[in-house]
């Protein structure tokens, strides 16, 4: 059996131990979980809703979540663990490199002591500095029982390990540059790690079409209250299915430019929808549900084009095939700048919208269509 101790921050430090709605104590259980821990001791507040929360998680995976007060109680926890992973409070763990290190043996995780103690890290020595996790050998957690009970579990148990001469593995100091690994002490770390793990999470959209652009930069700015909000997502789930509906129902009554206009406005929402849902799944991958989003995003401008022509069926089932698929085609592409408008489900909508208000929306379409096969052409041939 593999154990882990997490350790639930105080009162006083709750409200900083939050980054885009994701607790530190939640990142440190996810990351205890994919060590392959079987059961997650939390030392602290066990009666406190972010406990409770913590406890749905870990049992939800099919581990066991057991909260104590004292650090006697680990012992006979853990006394049939084979491993002990432990994690220093307020550390955020979501570097594969220390995973990798931490599953290979039991070990303590060390940087060097100048940048160790830069980043806020305890020194252990005159070259090193702790690096906040380490696993021990369960029956060395036993060791406890000869400190007092109101111990700070976690520094108790480095010092076990320390005594009993376990190697350590020294992380590079890129591992805590990027935010992966890294201590969360304040209000301005905790505000630079949700910076960070935006960027990292969401930066690549900014490049993109308008629409995904558009999405990457509000969650940039807003990524961590939207992240945090549980409504959110709900409330643009609302907001796209209300725009996409009405778009094709003023389409399907002869309101063409009105109907591509509100699909025009809902792509951008269907983009920032999903990019929130991957966000409140993260570190696990957003589930396959959503996928549909975009197939009724796309079915919805292929339906309102196929409204907007007269009489031939035939034809207009042809250019919205060969619009959709173009699009497709382009979809999460490194865009060139004279590719981010038309490139984008709201900007061919636009413009087939533009069209229609002149009486060329077929035309338009048709056009809208050439130029996107136009622009697949040339990305291959001129990569």
């Amino acid at each position: 059996m593999r154990a882990a101790l997490i350790c639930l921050p105080s009162r006083a430090e709750r409200a900083l131990a939050h980054v885009a709605g994701r607790s530190v104590a939640r990142c440190q259980v996810e990351f205890a979980l994919q060590y392959g821990c079987d059961l997650v001791i939390a030392h602290g507040a066990g009666s406190s809703g972010e406990a409770i929360a913590l406890r749905h998680l870990v049992e939800k995976s099919g581990a066991r979540f057991q909260s104590v007060s004292s650090s006697h109680a680990i012992i006979g926890l853990a006394g049939d663990a084979v491993e002990m992973l432990v994690l220093q409070p307020g550390l955020w763990t979501e570097d594969d490199r220390a995973l990798a290190a931490l599953r290979a043996r039991p070990c303590i995780l060390v940087l060097g002591a100048g940048p160790g103690q830069q980043a806020g890290f305890e020194r252990i020595d005159l070259d090193r500095a702790w690096a906040g996790g380490l696993v021990l050998p369960g029956p060395l957690v036993g060791q406890l029982d000869a400190l007092g009970e109101d111990i700070a579990p976690a520094p108790a148990l480095l010092r076990i390990a320390l005594q009993h001469h376990l190697p350590s593995v020294r992380l590079e100091t890129s591992n805590t540059d990027d935010g992966r690994w890294t201590l969360l002490r304040s209000d301005d770390d905790v505000v630079a790690q949700e910076q960070r793990w935006l960027r990292r999470m969401v930066g690549e959209q900014i490049g993109t079409a308008v629409s995904r652009r558009l999405a990457g930069l509000i969650s940039m700015r807003w990524g961590g209250l939207l992240a945090g909000n549980a409504r959110a997502v709900p409330l643009m789930l609302v907001g796209f299915a209300v725009l996409l509906g009405g778009g094709v129902l003023a389409a399907w009554l002869g309101w063409h430019a009105s109907g591509l206009g509100l699909i025009a406005l809902a792509a951008p929402v269907s983009e920032l929808t999903l990019t929130m849902a991957k966000l409140r799944s993260a570190p696990a991958e957003m589930s396959g549900k959503w996928r549909i989003l975009p197939w009724l995003r796309d079915g919805a401008l292929a339906a309102a084009v196929v409204f907007g022509f007269a009489n031939d069926w035939v034809q207009a089932l042809f250019v919205a095939l060969v619009l959709v698929t173009a699009l497709a085609l382009l979809d999460r592409a490194r865009l060139r700048p004279a590719e981010l408008f038309i490139a984008d489900r709201a900007g061919s909508a636009v413009a087939i919208a533009l069209g229609s208000t002149i009486g060329a929306g077929q035309l338009t379409a048709m056009l809208v269509a050439s130029a996107l096969l136009a622009a697949n052409l040339i990305r291959r041939l001129h990569p």
